[in-house]
């Protein structure tokens, strides 16, 4: 992990340091001798410029000035708000701020490559213990919950369909009547799109259960297939 190129920005200084300090007589893995990566999706973010700043103030339970460009380019000015946490999307590659407009009861989640500047902004605690209290409920209000049955015959893969899904919180059981695995998965909304890539990539192995909108969602997919390779009549 430390010999990636994009650690020393991760880390504060002292911590980098005393990482290296702690594993100067440790072999590094030579896992480019071991693996072979094929296929990889090109990362447009590993890393970003606003993290360490972001982090900071998230970390110092204060508000921000934000200035950043619209999808349809209009520039907004020092937007007073308070920073929830940073998220990497799996599925568009790049980092996330997601944050509490102040004055309002909106979750804004804002790609970090649109912000212009950031400044931090001191509040009161009562503010910012307010302002986790309205997060945290507008947070749950974009969780969505599916169940996935793994069917009996393919529990033997059931590490790669639980490392297909390593990225969500889960839950897991086994059905002692019918031998099926039910994985149950919480997500955001603007996740969906990458669980149902999941749950088409793992094909006949599973079957959703409990949420329509992805069912719905996965017979369009079944039905758009069967018109595209179906013979014709």
């Amino acid at each position: 992990m430390l010999a990636h190129p994009a650690a020393p920005h991760f880390f504060a200084p002292e911590t980098y340091q005393k990482l290296l300090t702690f594993l100067k007589d440790t072999d590094t893995l030579q896992l480019e001798k071991v693996f072979v990566e094929k296929a990889k999706s090109k990362v447009k973010q590993f890393y970003h410029e606003w993290i360490p700043k972001l982090r900071r103030i998230i970390l110092n339970k204060n508000g921000l000035m934000l200035s950043c460009e619209t999808k349809n380019g209009a520039i907004i000015k020092d937007q007073a708000g308070v920073p929830y946490r940073l998220e990497f999307s799996m599925v568009r590659k790049e980092w996330y701020l997601i944050w509490l407009l102040h004055g309002d009861s909106k979750l804004l989640t804002t790609p970090l490559r649109l912000i212009h500047n950031i400044t931090e902004r001191d509040i009161p605690d009562w503010e910012y213990e307010r302002s986790e209290l309205v997060i945290s409920h507008l947070h749950e209000e974009r969780k969505q919950a599916v169940t996935i049955e793994v069917l009996p015959e393919y529990t033997g893969e059931l590490q790669r369909i639980l490392y297909a899904f390593s990225c969500f919180e889960k839950t897991g059981r086994l059905d002692d009547d019918t031998g099926a695995y039910h994985l149950s998965i919480s997500f955001l909304d603007q996740d969906s799109e990458y669980v149902l890539s999941k749950v088409r990539f793992l094909g006949k192995r599973i079957k959703v259960l409990g949420n329509p909108r992805l069912q719905a969602r996965m017979l369009e997919s079944a039905k758009k297939a069967l018109e595209r390779y179906a013979e014709p009549l």
